[in-house]
């Protein structure tokens, strides 16, 4: 029962990375962007490194891939596991930070998540693997704060959900019965990061920072760092409407 936890809690802390990685909610709209971002990820019971890599288009739609290696500790010393996190997401502002109206940039996430979980041993019946996958959407906010010319502060928090369907096999006076529910698994990220560097002239743009992940009593801590580059796109006849 502990492992099938900490897998499907890995599931869910693998997409922290979104937290991280949506370069949109920084790009002025109308700009283009990749973004290539590392970072450690640790919680109570695993540890783990991944890099993540995807591109936003106008600065209004992000895609994005994640790959995360795990360490998860083990009740006992002759069984080692550890996990690898594949993660495909998309992102799509559909409400803008800009200078004079919105305050915060608004998102809309939906993500996959397949994690492949190795167990290996002393003993003589050797290794097993077991895998999962589930869907993810949430909704996430963020906001830019400028404290220079090319210096932002950029505070984001999400709520994510991982609907799916559970079944038991429940034994009553009248047999057994199947039973079955809906599981949401709600999370909630928070993310502060450090942006140095402007996407009006096309160099890459640092952007670093800490994340906090709280799902199921237990809470993950990330460190994450990567860069922004812009190309293509161009702002908007408007700057003063449109840019924050």
């Amino acid at each position: 029962m502990r492992l099938k936890f900490q897998i499907l809690f890995i599931i869910c802390t693998s997409i922290i990375s979104s937290v991280a990685f949506a370069q949109g909610d920084y790009l002025n709209k109308g700009m283009n962007g990749v973004e290539v971002i590392g970072g450690y990820i640790n919680n109570d019971f695993s540890s783990g490194y991944g890099i993540q890599i995807g591109i936003s288009l106008n600065g209004v739609v992000d895609i994005g891939f994640a790959a995360t290696s795990f360490n998860i500790d083990s009740e006992y010393d002759f069984i080692d596991f550890k996990a690898k996190s594949y993660v495909t997401f998309v992102m799509f502002h559909f409400v803008k930070q800009n200078k004079y109206k919105i305050p915060l940039t608004s998102s809309l996430i939906v993500g996959y998540n397949s994690t492949n979980t190795t167990e290996s041993s002393d003993f003589e019946y050797g290794n097993k693997s077991y895998k999962e996958g589930r869907f993810a959407i949430g909704l996430g906010l963020t906001r830019n704060e400028k404290l220079s010319p090319k210096i932002t502060l950029q505070p984001r928090c999400e709520i994510m959900i991982y609907p799916h369907i559970e079944s038991y096999d429940l034994v009553t006076g009248d047999g057994r019965t199947d039973y079955s529910k809906i599981v949401l698994n709600p999370e909630f990220n928070l993310g502060l990061f450090l942006i140095i560097g402007t996407d009006r002239n096309r160099n890459p743009i640092l952007r670093i920072g800490p994340a906090l992940q709280f799902s199921k009593g237990t809470t993950t801590y990330s460190i994450n760092a990567g860069f922004i580059v812009p190309f293509g796109g161009s702002h908007s006849s408007n700057d003063a409407d449109d840019d924050w």
